[in-house]
């Protein structure tokens, strides 16, 4: 009888623990916790390389995986921001990142991609679609990934 008791007691617990630090996370969401934007130059000529920066904030408590192959050998989802470049459209390099760190945390998170138009185009204006996909977890839960796709437009001058 006492090893059931005992069994008891760890399961009370258990639920216990889960419904306290669940609670911290409920409320929130994803796209509330973790927000990004883009910075571009304003314009760009035909042959310049320019940088598209994509900017992460995130809340205190919270992180991100870095798009590391140590993360994603482990089965987590790593933070990626791809680029579809159009014909005209070349990559210079590939994408900077944070160094040193397997999570992400804080404002200001930068990945750096340089771009170079290569080619003029007739309404002088580029659109980039952009594909986001990140997961946000603290130490006590992850939820499901989120996943966007945006357009960057750059203007072309003559």
């Amino acid at each position: 009888m006492k090893q059931k008791t005992g069994i008891y007691y760890v399961v009370i617990a258990y639920a216990i623990f889960l419904f306290a630090f669940g609670a911290q996370a409920q409320g929130h969401k994803p796209d509330e916790l973790v927000t990004y934007s883009f910075k571009t130059p304003n314009t760009v000529t035909k042959g310049e390389v320019f940088e598209i920066n994509t900017i992460f904030n995130i809340q205190q408590g919270w992180y991100v995986y870095a798009p590391l192959s140590f993360n994603t050998n482990q089965g987590k989802i790593v933070t990626k921001v791809t680029f579809r470049l159009p014909d005209g459209v070349e990559f210079v390099g590939s994408m900077a990142l944070p160094e040193g760190q397997t999570t992400y945390t804080g404002n200001d998170v930068t990945m750096t991609q340089k771009v170079k138009i290569v080619k003029a185009f007739p309404d002088r204006k580029v659109v980039i679609p952009v594909n986001v996909v990140y997961q946000t977890c603290n130490e006590f839960i992850c939820y499901p990934p989120v996943k966007e796709r945006k357009l960057i437009t750059i203007q072309i001058s003559i």
